[in-house]
């Protein structure tokens, strides 16, 4: 349930980010169909993994810790992904440094904190509350 509400909320949200910025959400040109998607499918597994793990990390931690992941790790697929549609490695970090900080990138990772900590506040509440 974490995952799909992940993925609805990032679609809703870029795309709403996108009309009110009028921006695109990956602004390179050649970088092809399947970056864009490739970053919000990382987002969702990330949850996945963050939602699934029962090591004892606090509400915070997890939240913060799938938040950041989140942040670097979708970028970082995407470059990978940017990088091989373009055959020139330089072009890898073009793709880092321009989407790292877009806010379409920040608010995933946001989506993905809060989605975390609101599945370890559900998971806690189940538990009894310790």
């Amino acid at each position: 349930m974490a995952v799909v509400a992940t993925a609805a909320l990032i679609v809703f949200v870029d795309g709403f980010l996108s009309l009110i910025l009028a921006r695109d959400i990956v602004e390179l040109p050649d970088a092809g169909p399947l970056a864009g998607p490739a970053m919000a499918l990382v987002v969702c597994l990330l949850v996945l993994l963050f939602v699934l793990r029962r090591r004892p990390l606090g509400l915070a931690a997890r939240a913060i810790s799938a938040g950041l992941s989140s942040a670097v790790l979708g970028p970082l697929v995407g470059a990978l992904i940017y990088g091989a549609v373009r055959t020139e490695p330089a072009s890898v970090w073009v793709f880092l440094g321009s989407s790292i900080l877009s806010p379409f990138t920040l608010a995933a990772s946001l989506i993905a904190a809060v989605v975390v900590a609101a599945a370890a506040l559900a998971e806690r509440a189940q538990a009894g509350g310790r």
